[in-house]
């Protein structure tokens, strides 16, 4: 979220290379590089080659949401492993009352994901930054 958050907040003007980015969020250079890669088939940034090239957002961050950046770099949300794509695999998932639990949990956490937008979180990075009260999503 990082990488994605700081594109968001420094190529309005200019794509943003990875080195910079890397060096602002303080994270490895090559795990910012796999990181992008996966941002870009997820089509949550574009990238452009060449001595000004960089990242930038593939949409606007008004339309880009929490949900859209874990699933571009393939994170789970799933709490349990018979949950999601994993549920096939699971033996007991008919017949299981943890496994009702479960779905409804990951049915809400992407709800929620799906709520908070990249505009959001750089509008709650702002209120951070100036010491104002932290705003909440929810």
């Amino acid at each position: 979220m990082l990488a994605v958050l700081d594109i968001a907040a420094n190529a309005e003007h200019q794509p943003v290379s990875r080195k910079d980015i890397a060096a602002r969020q303080q994270l490895p250079n090559d795990y910012v590089e796999q990181i992008l890669v996966r941002l870009r088939r997820g089509n949550v940034v574009s990238s452009t080659r060449g001595p000004h090239g960089g990242y930038r957002l593939a949409r606007p961050a008004s339309e880009i949401t929490a949900l859209d950046v874990l699933e571009a770099v393939e994170e789970r949300i799933e709490p349990a492993t018979c949950v999601g794509d994993m549920a096939a695999s699971c033996s007991r998932s008919g017949s299981c009352a943890s496994h009702v639990l479960w779905e409804e949990l990951t049915s809400k956490v992407s709800e929620y994901l799906r709520s908070v937008t990249l505009e959001m979180l750089l509008e709650r990075r702002r209120v951070l930054e100036s010491g104002e009260r932290p705003l909440t999503f929810a």
